[in-house]
């Protein structure tokens, strides 16, 4: 199967190089064009093939491919084998070809004459994606250097066992195929200069991009919030930024699309921000692919490799210098339509300044998540410059102008006329005036509530972002109620697609800068068996009730904890699951799933910080004795004689070179207590299936006392390793009188959620206003595959030298 599906990839590569060739042969011969489509389709059935071949070499558990052994296990739910496909660098790329192919069949069926001329430049966005999956395959054996294959692989990050890893990656890379055909159609516009229709076919695609990229960014924020524990969504991590400054470009695209249907303005600016949401997404991809951020994010991917980083690059670079090196080209033949800037009272002012906002905010966090590789290049000048990446309150503090600016335009914008088509409606301005004020003020009287300072800078900063994101949330509502058709009292939704997704967005704001004033955070809770513990200055009681497994062998283990609020309206038990301590990296990492209680007003949030503590009754005494050295706790000598490895452990290490399921090692003490000399052996135990967890059984001594053997220092040689030698240095243990079993304690952090809720609803409904716009906007591109085809329509292209007769303008 690993040579069937290598086999996919290459004929796909071949045949998408023979349908781009026929394309372009098919501008004069048609049947060599329906060649192309047939080629083409040929390549999505070996993308298919080849996705098909990877699934199934992870559900068979085929561990003798080193995919399949890098990235799944038996062990794994089957739910999550589904993630182990696109966990690798590998299995990624070919999702994306995978969703590439899909839309570039389905923009092959739908872009009627414009086919032969856009199709060409997409088959080259493809044609990247494949060249990657040849160079890098995901279909290569394990090298087991001549042992048998494995029985069972590593497995996947214990984080990306949830849901929403299902479902996420797949929806951020169709939206990432998604932006090709913007690009594709305005590399097309510029080279047969098709002026007149390209945006119509692009513009549905911009808007559908834009919806999934923004149900995609909402994903992956909603499963940071549900998984990670840190209490957010967005941190501005550098693989974050990744699609979010292209979706502040496409956002750009959409509303100089506006200005160009309406008034015929911002030919050229359109066509750039056509192309820059595809490119964007490129440079991000060679970010977190090519292993410059690899110590910075928690999301980025190690090197891909020479070969295949050159490709990454030139790809990137391609795009770019074709893309902008035709728009430069054909700047002075673009028709665009003068547009006074000078009155700021116009829709299409309004338009502008948004467009600048937008690229603002994409320069903002491009640069910021380039910060690695600008250190890293300055770094071969200059030793002395360090490695470094941008702390998010940069981006909060600069891209907080911006979003005021925005919040207010987003009021101001839809209610402003275009220049010479009536007057701004004061009225229903007035009334979110009104509104936005009476909503401050409440906002300004529950942060007092709160114990924020009145006059502080802080919340004079929030209090003014929360006005103008009410004004409009008010404005566009408004707006919503004047959507409809003549003679008719209902609204179109069909065309209410703008001002759903401004409600969308002032939703948004509005719950960032909620969540950002009224969060109350308790950050050290220690929480002991047993014993209540008041939180939040006393708004709740919580009392931790032990856990419903093993922390140190079952990922699905829970810990439980009751919660009582401060007027008794609320009692409930808490889970926090997926609590467990486990080796990730070579590293012992505390796992646990935050504990979320959800509520209308916002949630209740419980965050794991570390544990499991032992809190006992009498003091505990942890000596730690060199080889034939002796320590005297509370009248106790001890004398540490030797270590001894199980013998059965120790034949099996030497036979099989592999970890037993149990791996003992006693520590051998002489104990003297009254005159009276005794030896025990305290065990340390590792256990193979989570050795980040051993376990160590306590003796009973003279005395009534207790001692455990906790393993080697750490600086020496380790005894819970089968291969170690000989051990030199201190050994650990641990005495205390008997005083019955001690009491088990985690560490947490409480806090509150508010209006979160806000920000999720937001979300949606900027996605849904989208998706009812690319509705309304399919019917222009329908219209547009139906007309002439531009080479019918548009003069031959002038020879070098020549001077092109402008077009005039389309003015609708």
């Amino acid at each position: 199967m690993l040579l069937f599906g290598s086999i996919a990839v290459w004929a796909g590569l071949i045949a998408l190089l023979a349908s781009t060739v026929c394309y372009l042969a098919g501008a004069k011969q048609p049947a060599l064009a329906r060649a192309g489509r047939g080629l083409f389709f040929f390549t999505l059935l070996c993308i298919v093939a080849a996705a098909g071949t990877l699934g199934t070499l992870l559900v068979t558990h085929r561990f003798d491919s080193a995919y399949v052994f890098e990235h799944s296990a038996r062990a794994m739910d089957p739910l999550y084998w589904f993630p182990s496909f696109w966990a690798g660098q590998e299995g990624s790329f070919l999702l994306w070809a995978f969703w590439t192919g899909i839309i570039g069949a389905a923009l092959a069926v739908t872009s009627g004459p414009a086919e032969r001329r856009v199709m060409p430049v997409f088959n080259v966005t493809l044609l990247f994606l494949i060249s990657l999956l040849a160079i890098r395959s995901p279909f290569l054996p394990l090298d087991t250097h001549g042992m048998p294959a494995p029985t069972e692989g590593l497995g996947l990050n214990p984080n990306l066992e949830n849901p929403w890893m299902v479902i996420h990656p797949p929806t951020l890379f169709l939206g990432f195929a998604t932006l090709t055909v913007p690009f594709a159609f305005a590399i097309q516009a510029l080279i047969w200069r098709d002026w007149d229709n390209w945006l119509k076919r692009a513009l549905p695609w911009g808007l559908l991009g834009f919806s999934i990229m923004g149900l995609a960014m909402m994903m992956g924020g909603y499963w940071a919030y549900e998984m990670l524990g840190w209490g957010g969504f967005w941190a501005w991590d550098p693989v974050e930024n990744g699609p979010f400054v292209p979706w502040m470009f496409l956002l750009g695209f959409i509303h100089a699309a506006q200005v160009n249907r309406v008034r015929g303005g911002l030919g050229r600016t359109l066509l750039a921000m056509g192309i820059l949401p595809y490119v964007t997404a490129l440079y991000e991809t060679f970010l977190t692919r090519s292993g410059v951020l690899e110590k910075f994010s928690v999301h980025s991917f190690s090197t891909l490799g020479g070969v295949a980083n050159n490709i990454l690059l030139g790809g990137l670079l391609t795009a770019l210098v074709v893309g902008f090196g035709l728009l430069i080209w054909r700047a002075k033949n673009v028709p665009t339509k003068p547009n006074q800037w000078d009155q700021p009272a116009t829709r299409e002012f309004a338009f502008l300044m948004s467009i600048v906002l937008f690229t603002l905010c994409a320069i903002i966090s491009g640069v910021g998540m380039s910060a690695p590789l600008i250190t890293g290049i300055a770094q071969k000048f200059d030793p002395s410059v360090h490695l470094a990446s941008i702390h998010e309150d940069f981006y909060n503090k600069a891209n907080f102008p911006i979003a005021l600016l925005l919040a207010i335009g987003l009021g101001l914008g839809p209610h402003l006329a275009w220049r010479e088509r009536g007057k701004a409606n004061g009225d229903r301005l007035m009334w979110a005036y009104g509104g936005a004020v009476v909503l401050a003020v409440g906002f300004m009287v529950l942060s007092r509530t709160l114990g924020t300072p009145l006059f502080g800078f802080k919340l004079a900063v929030q209090v003014l972002l929360f006005t103008t994101s009410a004004f409009a949330l008010i404005a566009n509502a408004l707006l919503l109620r004047q959507i409809k058709p003549a003679g008719q009292k209902h609204i179109n939704v069909w065309t209410a697609g703008g001002a759903l997704s401004h409600v969308g967005a002032a939703l948004l704001l509005i719950g960032i800068v909620s969540l950002a004033t009224f969060v109350q955070k308790d950050p050290n809770v220690l929480l002991v068996q047993g014993k209540p513990q008041s939180v939040l200055d006393g708004r709740y009681t919580m009392t931790y009730l032990g856990q419903t497994s093993d922390f140190n062998k079952d990922k699905h283990n829970a810990l439980r904890f009751h919660v009582v609020s401060k007027d008794k309206r609320e009692d409930f038990t808490a889970l926090m699951p997926f609590a467990m301590r486990a080796i990730q990296g070579g590293e012992k990492k505390l796992f646990g799933h935050p504990a979320i209680v959800h509520h209308a007003g916002g949630d209740l949030y419980l965050s794991l910080k570390d544990g499991p503590d032992l809190f006992y009754k009498t003091p505990l005494f942890q000596p730690k004795i060199k080889l034939g050295g002796e320590a005297h706790v509370h009248g106790y000598t001890l004398k540490f004689v030797r270590f001894d490895r199980d013998p059965a452990a120790a034949a099996f290490v030497q036979q099989t070179g592999q970890m037993p399921d149990v791996f003992p090692v006693n520590g051998v003490v002489e104990v003297t207590y009254q005159g009276k000399t005794t030896t025990v052996s305290p065990q340390f135990v590792t256990h193979k299936d989570n050795p980040a967890m051993p376990d160590s059984p306590e003796l009973p001594l003279p005395g009534g006392w207790l001692i455990s053997f906790n393993g080697m220092n750490a600086g020496s040689a380790d005894a819970s390793n089968p291969n170690a030698g000989a051990m030199t240095e201190a050994g650990s243990f641990a005495l205390r009188e008997d005083s019955g079993p001690p009491a088990e304690a985690f560490q947490l952090e409480v806090s509150t959620r508010p209006m979160i809720n806000l920000v999720w609803i937001g979300t949606m409904l900027l996605v849904l206003g989208g998706l009812l716009s690319m509705r309304r906007r399919m019917n222009e591109a329908r219209v547009a595959a139906s007309e002439p085809d531009v080479e019918a329509a548009a003069p031959k292209v002038p020879a070098r030298g020549a001077r092109a007769k402008r077009q005039p303008a389309r003015v609708r």
